[in-house]
């Protein structure tokens, strides 16, 4: 694998890295499990950037070891955070609404909070936070303007006959168009710098590098380049 390309891919994997602990700094405090498989990512690229040190100007490689070394002690001290007992009460992000008509009363999601809180993790990660479904985060996103409602999942069609016609919209992004061999090209250039990868990581990693594409094509290229001994991670 040539420089560039490595270095390229060490680049996508820390920037997917960056969003991962982010997030898990926002949601997951006290929770050590899941931040310690955060922490041993970052550890794990810290070792590979490492081994591949010449690939990076001396500027970046010192920037990168610093910035990685900051995350492994914020995911420390992420472990042991709500361990502490508060000193204050806890801020009320979400409230109900009355409005005095009939059904269920609207949840309110502070906008501040919620304008923050997207960029980290998305509304997946924020409903379970604070006690609401997924739905109701998008919609609170939606009624304070920091997104755009998406198009009709179904419109209808009327043609010359006069028959309607109903048109189904997909609103998922679409799959990226690569053929198997450009797939196994990518997924060995990854596997080069980060042997220790899994078929989740690695949909991760394509996904930093601008490429959707399907766990089972994913699979499909992982057992074509590194072969059935570990292709279920």
């Amino acid at each position: 694998m040539d420089p560039d390309t490595r270095l390229n891919n060490l680049r996508g994997a820390y920037h997917s890295l960056n969003d991962d602990v982010l997030s898990a700094l926002r949601v997951m405090v006290g929770d050590p499990p899941r931040l310690n498989a955060v922490r041993d990512r970052a550890l794990a690229l810290a070792s590979a950037a490492e081994l591949h040190r010449g690939v990076y100007p001396p500027a970046e490689y010192g920037l990168l070891q610093t910035s990685l070394s900051d995350m492994v002690t914020a995911l420390d001290l992420a472990c042991h955070e709500s361990m502490d007992p508060p000193d204050a009460p806890p801020l009320v992000v979400a409230h109900l609404v009355r409005t005095g008509r009939r059904g269920r009363p609207r949840v309110a999601i502070d906008t501040q909070f919620l304008r923050a809180a997207l960029d980290l993790c998305g509304p997946t990660g924020i409903a379970p936070e604070i006690g609401v479904s997924t739905r109701t985060v998008r919609r609170a996103a939606l009624h304070a303007g920091l997104v755009e409602p998406g198009a009709p999942v179904f419109q209808s069609r009327v043609d010359a006959a006069g028959t309607v016609e109903r048109i189904h919209t997909s609103t998922t992004p679409q799959v990226s168009d690569i053929s198997d061999g450009e797939l196994d090209q990518l997924i060995a250039s990854a596997l080069e710098v980060f042997p220790q990868f899994g078929r989740r990581m690695l949909r991760g990693h394509l996904k930093s590098g601008g490429y959707r594409i399907p766990r089972d094509r994913i699979t499909l290229s992982y057992l074509r380049v590194h072969g059935a001994e570990t292709a279920c991670h």
